[in-house]
């Protein structure tokens, strides 16, 4: 608006400028001259309740890759609940920090993408009026993980160095690798010689890149109580990683897990669903 002269109290008849008032509404601060030392001083007035402005909440903070803690930058919106009517703005942000303004009164819904990363969504209620606050909120997003990549096809996984280089430039952290051709005699740990092809695909790939770590994790069909799967999977991780190790892979980089029978990928209910089920699987957990 216009600028109005606020008389005595606010303006004097000296020089007076810069009037701001401080984040909690509480005070305005000025720069004047009146009895001013060496020039100009600041002054501060305390506002009354009913002229002061209206309380809000900064937020402010960083976003952040899941996986592994990089900076990220986001799209951002938030979006105003308000009865049945919802207004949506953008807030920018830079380097992958981000801060806005949300005032008291509504509720808000802040969402943050990016691609290739899951949407998040987090619930701000306002509306019950409260004093300025300042608070960080920092954003981690997770990685969409790609479909799984079965190493068993020769198509899509072959043993062609440019091939495997293609791969591993695309392969993301989170990814996961799939074999059902990593087999076992029937109850045990012991890996059969069969296995020693998909499994040694693995070790190309590992060794080409050095700097990749991954989780090695087994699985079971359903047949057997959950304890027995349980420890036959822990089992034939454990023995998947030696082999891997026994080709030169430095033990350090591959981290045995059992998960039994409890991440079906298919029905246990047919054989063939039970065949998906028995599987060895690589998960990207750095490259």
């Amino acid at each position: 608006t216009d600028p109005v002269n606020m008389g005595d109290s606010i303006n004097s008849a000296n020089w007076d400028a810069y009037f701001t008032v401080d984040a909690t509404g509480e005070y305005g601060f000025l720069s004047t001259t009146k009895n001013s030392t060496g020039g100009t001083d600041l002054a501060k007035a305390k506002i009354s309740e009913s002229k002061r402005p209206k309380s809000y909440i900064n937020l402010f903070g960083k976003i952040y890759d899941a996986d592994n803690k990089s900076a990220l930058n986001a799209k951002i919106t938030y979006q105003i609940i308000d009865g049945n009517t919802s207004e949506e703005k953008i807030i920018s942000s830079a380097d992958s920090n981000y801060k806005t303004t949300l005032n008291y009164g509504k509720k808000y819904v802040v969402g943050f993408t990016s691609d290739k990363f899951y949407p998040l969504n987090d619930t701000f209620d306002l509306t019950k009026i409260d004093t300025y606050k300042e608070v960080q909120r920092d954003i981690y997003l997770n990685r969409v993980i790609e479909k799984p990549v079965s190493i068993d096809s020769d198509s899509s996984f072959t043993d062609n160095l440019d091939s495997l280089n293609e791969m591993l430039a695309n392969l993301k952290v989170g990814q996961v690798l799939t074999s059902n051709r990593v087999l076992f005699d029937f109850a045990k740990s012991i890996l059969r010689s069969d296995s020693y092809k998909s499994l040694d695909k693995m070790v190309k790939l590992m060794q080409l890149n050095t700097n990749m770590t991954i989780e090695l994790s087994a699985h079971t069909d359903f047949i057997g109580s959950d304890n027995a799967n349980q420890k036959l999977s822990e089992d034939r991780a454990v023995a998947a990683r030696q082999y891997l190790i026994s080709k030169g892979i430095d033990e350090s980089r591959i981290v045995p897990k059992g998960y039994g029978s409890s991440v079906p990928v298919a029905s246990n209910d047919t054989e063939e669903g039970r065949q998906q089920n028995r599987r060895v699987e690589f998960k990207i957990l750095k490259k």
